[in-house]
């Protein structure tokens, strides 16, 4: 049997490939409108956590075109 310690480093995904249609900064909040195999997707980057995470899946480009008004 095959006994390989799983860390945080080798079990890392890749990073997701996309094509980024637009960007938006209010404030401290920082959103991308990207375009992913699944579909276009809003991210929003958090300050406190340094990351990127998913804002909105369903009907993105609606809510794009509320929050950039």
């Amino acid at each position: 049997m095959n006994n390989i310690k799983r860390t945080a480093q080798n079990s890392k995904l890749p990073p997701l490939k996309y094509e980024l249609l637009d960007s938006y900064t209010n404030g401290d909040n920082k959103y991308e409108l990207r375009e992913l195999n699944s579909g276009i997707v809003i991210y929003l980057y958090s300050n406190r956590t340094k990351d990127w995470t998913v804002y909105q899946k369903f009907e993105a480009v609606k809510t794009w075109e509320k929050l950039t008004g």
